[in-house]
């Protein structure tokens, strides 16, 4: 019985083919990190754009102004909008099924709506995590898009089986509430 170097060989070349697939995956953690960074760094970029903050004040106010309409007092209008809670259907539908094209509001709509639809598609793919997002947005405008999309969709005449944005707003709300358990427990 020799000593059989083909064994040999094959079992330094399968330690080789096991450390280069460790190696090509640790840089694959590495890419995703960095595609990762700098999806953050350019939805950010964007959120802070002079339009964005515009059309985010557009929105928060038509936000308030709807939760206004259907409250008993103003007060109680901003606690709904400020705890994120989401303005009837009904009433959204109502409001966006006249509004002009052109208008700044209908724009601004249209606008943040098509960003929360891009951060929610990055989360069902797990591109982002929801911790990534809360660090510089504010998950409760979801409370007006949510109800808005659908009024888009009817007025339009779409009818998708998921709402849009509905996704986005359980993660994010889970993300949340973990953040705030978190910091209770860190208190304690």
């Amino acid at each position: 019985m020799g000593f059989d170097f083909g064994v040999v060989i094959s079992i330094i070349s399968a330690v080789v083919a096991l450390a280069s697939a460790l190696f090509a995956w640790q840089a694959v953690r590495a890419a995703e990190k960095t595609y990762s960074v700098e999806l953050i760094g350019q939805l950010y970029a964007t959120y802070q754009s002079d339009e964005m903050l515009r059309d985010l004040k557009i929105v928060w106010g038509i936000y308030r102004q709807l939760w206004e309409s259907d409250s008993p007092t103003k007060e109680m209008a901003n606690e709904k909008v400020n705890e994120g809670v989401p303005i009837r259907e009904d009433l959204a539908i109502d409001y966006f099924k006249n509004l002009d094209v052109d208008s700044p509001e209908f724009r601004a709509i249209h606008n943040i709506i098509n960003f929360w639809t891009y951060v929610e598609l990055l989360l069902q793919r797990k591109a982002l995590s929801p911790n990534e997002i809360l660090a510089f947005t504010s998950h409760r405008i979801l409370g007006f898009l949510i109800p808005m999309a659908k009024a888009y969709d009817v007025r339009y005449g779409q009818d998708y089986e998921v709402p849009t944005l509905k996704y986005a707003d359980k993660v994010l709300r889970v993300a949340k509430k973990k953040e705030m358990q978190l910091a209770a427990n860190r208190a304690s």
